[in-house]
């Protein structure tokens, strides 16, 4: 009945649940096992409700692809949102989606406002999320059926049924398999979202894809190439992670949920394009501008008045307008040092509040158990709130479950403020009696926190939305040191409380959220306000972000114009002094004067075209620019990750191997390398920031759990840069937060930073952008420089970066080959310089030229004609025809042309060519394994293709390499308590980096190959 809806929706969350169950059942199930049997008799008996239920999905689900579609949204002529039910159904009609009752079911569930019309994107989130939340878990009981009762005729024909409904969710369905703890091959199913899939196909993240599978592909060692491999899918989670955080994609997303729920905010909230609409207001207004002084009448009138100028107006004017251009100089100046300042400020002390703004993008996430659950605190002189901190609109008043070492959020009361704290800390508060309890401090039920034992840190948090509860607090005029109240209560009124706080602050949300999307006629709803975000919006940031996401544009902008500058460079001309002087060149022009004895020669531009001098230096400029914005883009693109690649690497052997606590022996010979090495990553271990990036928090605190027994307690605290105490003292004095620029050089880490900045100046690709910067600064003051930036097509074009390869392929043999190459020249540079030196004298037009006069002479010579010489050094002597040492010459001049020129020179070459070749082959033989052996479990092409594409079916479907990864983001991104038995099972193998669920060498279908397939169920 579509007038009951939300009859409806509780009997979908009833659904939701059942089926979560259902798939709960089905966890380790084995093929034609009796669970499964069971599983489809139960959906057999129930058919028709189970097909309405798909029916009813499927309806849903195609509502948000009809209601984003071009064609749809001409109907919204208003581009409001709303639309009439006419053209609701005739847009419906146009679409040839749904039948005619489908479209009178529709019509009859949407609501109607009192203009007549429908706001079809709220009832597209009404609608269409709940049946895609349960849609995907109905999706999944179905798939796991089928695939573990692939001969029941009864499934087959539902899932017949259901081909529409399980389109939709194919894409999104990742499946795979693992070993689990009994041995068994399991299968897993998990949602992959969209964001995922779309940062998937990335050029950056293909790229590193393309580079793990060419370097460990052909690895011999399985556990060598898992442990890479969950290397590689960290960093890459990481590097998807980050591009979601600057794809400005958030922004876009709170700009249509308002949109949607025809929120009208009371604040206009700037967006990102309003400095660039402002900035190019402001010059069409100067354009305008002066147009209008260059109007004949204008210029009329100004000479008039000029004329009426007596010499001291004169004289007082220009004074006026020299004091301008200087005042508009210093203007400039100050805004570009300002600029400077402001980038590496921002490149130097990075975001301290993502994790907030992270929250503040998205309300109320589920709240991981491993993560921390502790609520923005309220403290400070005037509003009690953190200066500098941006508070997100939660709705929880409650206790911060505090277990860790250290509070990070500490209350500061004054004692008004302390009497309007009340709460009761064993049970879950409603919203109506956490109004009265906070309006009224005097309620029975409550009670005073008391400065007791100490604990977890109380927190008061804002109720509906900030400007509402700051009413609450009354502003203080001095600051006073404040006492810092805390309570102790015991584990299990803990975990109530924890549950209680996430339940309701979920529950107060959705409900507000519904009332503000949904018309309500109730005086009772409208005294919801909806909270609302920041007006705060750091342009310089989000200038930042736009830069990281056109990385690649602006290295593309820079070789174009390092092609055009070179190409300007052409018509540069040598041309004797005295000409110039004469034709009285510009100077713009001059790029380089030779002075030599004979002549005067100074290199300027074709003077017949004098303006492209003007043209060189603008784009050598502008070249200059865009080098510096591509390395600022870089920084926020790709120095995130080497950052984040850096402290796992130290993390991971701080934790695992006891790194820089034991003395372990060097893995090279380069003892020095090694202890510079040991110093450094000791520097960063001990700071406060450590680690930043990765997300593994409390890694210290993991070392120093593991290690208390084996060192002292104090001494491993100070190592580690931790306190030594876990729990702070009954009372703490909470000291006044500083403000101002040298607070904020104060709270940057500098033993981070250090570290930070050194790991940037060892990064190969970080300081290829940097010197490439460098260069395009240098080539402001001699153009000819830019020809060195040509090279980089060879870095940007991959199939030539192959060609630069082949050369650094085998670099070491060619060194040394060529050191070789030295020594063997130098030995016959001994031998002429004692016997054949008479030779290497030349008689040219009376000219005397000797050639070996002295060593250093002769071994140069040797070096630059003879080892040129296509026949040796003898095509470079005097013949030694008739001589007495003749027979003593032609064995010099065969051998010399033998060892060096068809040798050495040769084996040169080879090298070069049998390192292309190599590389050749490698790629050869990694696309030939890709194509004839799965990545995951190893088995060959041969077994799978006994059946129909069926090598293909299981590199994409039951072990796609993409998949996998996929399932650690989705672990990652899950609650501890949320998850599933073999999901938990496959955490607690990650976390102690064990990869035993791995199926190395087996697979479902292999298991179950002899057709003996196991009549009872494993588990995970």
């Amino acid at each position: 009945d579509p007038t009951q809806i939300e009859l409806l929706r509780e009997i979908m969350k009833l659904q939701k649940d059942m089926i979560i169950m259902l798939l709960s059942m089905l966890e380790g199930n084995v093929l034609n096992g009796p669970i499964g049997k069971q599983m489809v008799d139960t959906l057999i008996e129930s058919q028709v409700n189970v097909e309405l239920l798909l029916q009813f999905f499927d309806i849903f689900l195609k509502i948000k692809e009809l209601t984003t579609s071009e064609a749809f949204l001409e109907y919204d002529t208003n581009k409001d949102g709303f639309i009439s039910p006419k053209e609701f159904r005739r847009a419906m009609e146009a679409q040839k989606v749904y039948t005619n009752q489908d479209m009178d079911y529709i019509l009859n569930c949407v609501d109607i406002n009192q203009d007549g019309k429908i706001d079809f994107m709220e009832f597209t989130e009404r609608f269409h999320n709940p049946a895609r939340d349960i849609g995907f878990n109905m999706a999944v009981l179905l798939t796991n059926l089928s695939e573990h009762m692939p001969h029941d005729i009864r499934l087959q024909r539902l899932m017949d049924k259901a081909k529409s409904f399980l389109s939709y969710f194919q894409d999104h369905l990742g499946r795979i398999e693992i070993k689990g703890g009994a041995g068994y091959i399991e299968r897993v199913y998990f949602e992959i979202t969209e964001s995922n899939i779309e940062q998937w196909n990335k050029p950056h993240i293909k790229e590193s894809k393309k580079a793990f599978l060419h370097l460990v592909v052909n690895e011999t060692d399985d556990k060598e190439k898992l442990e890479q491999f969950i290397d590689f899918c960290e960093d890459t989670i990481f590097e998807m992670q980050h591009a979601v955080a600057i794809s400005g994609e958030e922004d876009d997303q709170t700009h249509r949920t308002m949109k949607s729920s025809n929120i009208e905010p009371t604040i206009v909230h700037p967006t990102t394009s309003q400095p660039m609409k402002l900035t190019l207001s402001y010059s069409w207004s100067c354009i305008k501008y002066l147009f209008h002084l260059l109007r004949p009448s204008t210029i009329h009138n100004t000479y008039n008045h000029f004329r009426q100028m007596t010499f001291k107006d004169m004289i007082k004017n220009l004074f006026l307008l020299f004091i301008k251009c200087i005042q508009l100089l210093f203007i400039i100046i100050i805004c570009g040092f300002r600029t400077l300042t402001y980038c590496i400020w921002t490149l130097m002390a990075e975001d301290d509040q993502q994790d907030v703004q992270r929250s503040e993008r998205t309300p109320l996430p589920p709240l991981p158990h491993r993560h921390d659950y502790r609520l923005p605190s309220i403290s400070g002189p005037h509003h009690g709130f953190i200066d500098g901190e941006d508070l997100i609109g939660v709705n929880a008043f409650g206790v911060d479950l505090n277990l860790d070492s250290e509070p990070k959020h500490k209350m500061s009361l004054t004692d008004e403020q302390l009497s309007l704290l009340v709460m009761d800390s064993t049970r879950m508060i409603d919203s109506p009696r956490r109004s009265s309890l906070m309006n009224n401090t005097h309620s029975s039920t409550g009670q005073y926190l008391t400065t007791s034992i100490t604990g977890s840190t109380a927190h008061f948090s804002p109720s509906t939305s900030y400007s509402r509860d700051l009413n609450l607090i009354p502003p203080s005029g001095s600051y006073k040191p404040q006492l810092t109240t805390a309570t102790n209560m015991p584990q299990n009124v803990i975990e109530k409380s924890k549950y209680a706080l996430e339940v309701n602050a979920q529950t107060e949300y959705q409900q507000k959220r519904s009332s503000t999307t949904v018309n309500n006629t109730t005086g009772e709803d409208d005294n919801v306000t909806p909270s609302q975000p920041s007006t705060r919006t750091d342009f310089g940031k989000k200038a930042l972000a736009l830069m990281a996401r056109n990385y690649h544009t602006l290295k593309l902008m820079a070789l174009c114009l390092a092609f055009i500058i070179n190409f300007l460079m052409l018509f540069y001309k040598a041309i004797p002094l005295t000409a110039i002087v004469n034709e009285s060149v510009a100077s713009d022009g001059m790029e380089q004067v030779d002075e030599d004895e004979d002549d005067n020669e100074i290199i300027v531009m074709d003077p017949r075209k004098y303006y492209m001098s003007y043209l060189l230096r603008a784009a050598a400029f502008l070249h200059s620019s865009i080098a510096f914005l591509m390395m600022i883009s870089y920084y926020k693109l790709k120095v995130p990750l080497v950052i984040f690649k850096r402290e796992k690497e130290i993390a991971r052997k701080l934790e695992f191997e006891g790194a820089w606590l034991i003395d372990q022996p060097s893995e090279n010979n380069s003892w020095i390398l090694s202890y510079l090495s040991r110093e450094w990553h000791k520097l960063v271990i001990s700071s406060k920031s450590f680690p930043d990036y990765y997300w593994d928090k409390f890694v210290k605190k993991k070392v120093r759990n593991k290690y208390s027994d084996q060192f002292d307690y104090d001494e491993l605290s100070r190592f580690l840069g931790m306190e030594k105490n876990d729990t702070p003292g009954k009372f703490e004095i909470v000291k006044p937060i500083e403000t101002g620029l040298w607070a904020k050089i104060k709270s940057i880490d500098m033993r981070y930073e250090i570290w930070k900045w050194g790991v940037i100046f060892t990064d190969n690709s970080f300081l290829y952008v940097f010197f490439y910067f460098l260069f395009s600064i240098i080539g402001n003051f001699t153009f000819f420089v830019f020809a060195i930036h040509l090279l980089d097509v060879a870095i940007s074009v991959k199939a030539l970066s192959t060609i630069l390869k082949s050369i650094t392929h085998n670099g070491r043999q060619l060194l040394l080959t060529i050191m070789l190459m030295t020594v063997v020249v130098y030995l016959y540079t001994v031998i002429a310089f004692n016997f054949f030196r008479k030779f290497y004298t030349k008689e040219e037009d009376e000219e005397r030229e000797e050639n070996c006069k002295d060593m250093l002479t002769c071994f140069k010579f040797h070096l630059y004609s003879g080892i040129r010489a296509g026949g040796g050094i003898g095509d470079e002597l005097e013949s030694p025809n008739g001589d007495p040492l003749e027979l003593y010459r032609i064995v010099f001049d065969i051998t010399f042309f033998f060892f060096i020129i068809v040798i050495l020179l040769a084996i040169l070459q080879g090298l070069i060519i049998d390192a292309f070749g190599d590389l050749r082959e490698q790629l050869d033989s990694v696309k030939e394994t890709l194509e004839t052996k799965c990545f995951i479990c190893g088995i060959g092409q041969d077994y799978f293709d006994k059946e129909p594409h069926g090598f293909e079916t299981h590199t994409q479907a039951e072990h796609n390499f993409a998949n996998y990864m996929f399932f650690l983001t989705h672990l990652l991104n899950k609650p501890d308590t949320e998850h599933t038995g073999q999901e938990s099972y496959v955490w607690e193998m990650y976390q102690s980096r064990k990869w035993d669920f791995f199926p190395i060498g087996d697979c479902f279908r292999r298991q179950y190959e002899s057709g003996s397939g196991g009549t009872t169920t494993t588990e995970s």
